[in-house]
Order: C-alpha cells, then sequence, then structure tokens
C-alpha cells in the first residue's frame, strides 16, 4: 500500500542562500551624520537645537508672516520645463549654475512677447535687379492683377444688367410674373349680381296709409342691416387680402435679399 506524497512549494523552506544582515536590521535607523540632509533638521533630531539662542525663536504671528506670500512666488522656474532650478535631483554647483543661467538668458529670447510679427526689426539685404527671383516675385504680382480686374469686370458687368424697381426697390424680370392664385380666383367666381350694392327696392307711394308706411320703413331697416353686414364683411375680407399681400411681399423681398447674396 502506497502512501500519499505530500508536495510542499519552495517558498515554505529556507532559502538557499543567506544574507549578511537580516530584514530587521536593514529597517534599522541610519546612524551616523546625514550630509544628504539640512543642517537646521539634523540638529533638531539629535537634539543639538539651541532653544535659547533668540535668533531661533518663533514670533507668535509668524504663521500670518508665512502666508504673506506664496513659496512659488518666490521659486525660480526654469523657462524650459516649468520646474524648480531648486527642486532638482543634481546639487547645482557653480558651474552647473552658470550653465543654466546661459541657458535660461537663451531661451528668454523665445517668450511670448518676443515671438511674433518682425515690424520694429531692422531687416537689411540686396537682390540683384535681374535675379529669377525678383522675377518670379514681379510675374506673380502681374498675374494677381490681372485676375483682380478680370474679377472686377464680371461684378461690374453684373450690376448694370440688373434693373432695379424704384418703387418696392426689387429686381425687375429677375422673379417670374405670376398671376392671380387659387384663392384670388374662387373669390372672384364667387362674385354675383347679388353680391353687389343695390338700391332700395322699397318705392314710396303718395296714397299709402300707416300700415304700409310702418311696413315699409320696417323693409328699409332690414335692407339697411343686410348692407352694413356685407359692408362689414367686405372689410374682414379686404383687411384679410391686404395682410395676405405684406406677407408675400415680405417673403419676396427675403427671397430676392437670399438671391444677392448667394
Amino acid at each position: 500500500m502506497q502512501t500519499a506524497s505530500i508536495k510542499l512549494p519552495s517558498s515554505v523552506f529556507a532559502s538557499e542562500f543567506e544574507e549578511e544582515v537580516g530584514l530587521l536590521n536593514k529597517a534599522a535607523p541610519v546612524s551616523g551624520p546625514r550630509l544628504d540632509m539640512d543642517p537646521d533638521i539634523v540638529a533638531a533630531l539629535d537634539e543639538d537645537f539651541d532653544f535659547d539662542n533668540p535668533e531661533n525663536m518663533l514670533e507668535d504671528d509668524f504663521i500670518i508672516k508665512a502666508n504673506d506670500f506664496m513659496f512659488a512666488d518666490c521659486e525660480t522656474k526654469s523657462r524650459f520645463t516649468e520646474y524648480s532650478l531648486t527642486s532638482s535631483v543634481l546639487r547645482r554647483n557653480e558651474q552647473l549654475t552658470l550653465l543654466d543661467d546661459r541657458f535660461e538668458k537663451f531661451y528668454e529670447q523665445f517668450d511670448d512677447d518676443e515671438i511674433g510679427a518682425l515690424d520694429n526689426a531692422e531687416l537689411e539685404g540686396y537682390i540683384e535687379p535681374d535675379s529669377k527671383r525678383l522675377e518670379e516675385v514681379f510675374k506673380d504680382y502681374f498675374i494677381q492683377k490681372e485676375k483682380d480686374l478680370h474679377a472686377i469686370c464680371i461684378n461690374v458687368y453684373t450690376c448694370l444688367q440688373i434693373r432695379v424697381s424704384d418703387k418696392t426697390g426689387i429686381p425687375l424680370d429677375v422673379l417670374p410674373k405670376r398671376g392671380l392664385t387659387a384663392k384670388q380666383v374662387e373669390r372672384m367666381e364667387r362674385i354675383n349680381d347679388s353680391d353687389l350694392p343695390r338700391a332700395s327696392k322699397q318705392p314710396r307711394s303718395r296714397e299709402e296709409s300707416a300700415e304700409e308706411k310702418r311696413a315699409r320703413k320696417q323693409a328699409i331697416k332690414t335692407e339697411r342691416k343686410e348692407r352694413r353686414s356685407e359692408k362689414k364683411a367686405n372689410k374682414l375680407a379686404f383687411k384679410q387680402e391686404k395682410q395676405m399681400q405684406e406677407k408675400q411681399m415680405v417673403n419676396l423681398r427675403a427671397n430676392v435679399q437670399g438671391l444677392k447674396l448667394s
């Protein structure tokens, strides 16, 4: 009967290589002077800070004084990287500082206020009168001038062909002539003799009685009432027709203006 074998990963066993310094000792604080740290910080950590010195005493309003200006205002930034030169990884010795100053002076010539048109620059030079470059410039100038004159002639000829109405301000002979609309034709067909104004049909007799006179006056009142109704209807019809024609005129002017712009 075979026994079951257990296979464990290699991480649970002891390491093959043994280090000289253990993990706990690696995390231990470094003893001795720290040359990469600020001297004031090292003195404070070593408890060598002189608290009795008046120059080392903080004033009561040191927080207010510290907030008077931002650190970025007094920090020198590089024009090329927009980072502080004091925060560089390399310590800035005298040679590196001189190199930084020269580079900043050179890069200052390409600031936003220095880049642009050369209006104030003094440009000097000389070109031969019979040079090919000058001939090309003259040739391009005359070609462009000829194109401009051709375009001006076309515009003048086009403007002379358009006649504008003195009354409406609309160009003549541009839009097709239009007759009566379908609604206008239908309205004209509905007009007959009964729609036209007519004289009273109630003659007056010299020998009429009181009853006949009363009936005649009543008939006249009825006719006048009908005439007032017809007059009111005609005024309303003319008003609607006027509004419709004004609307058509506005649309027509807008279309003509669009044709001019295009």
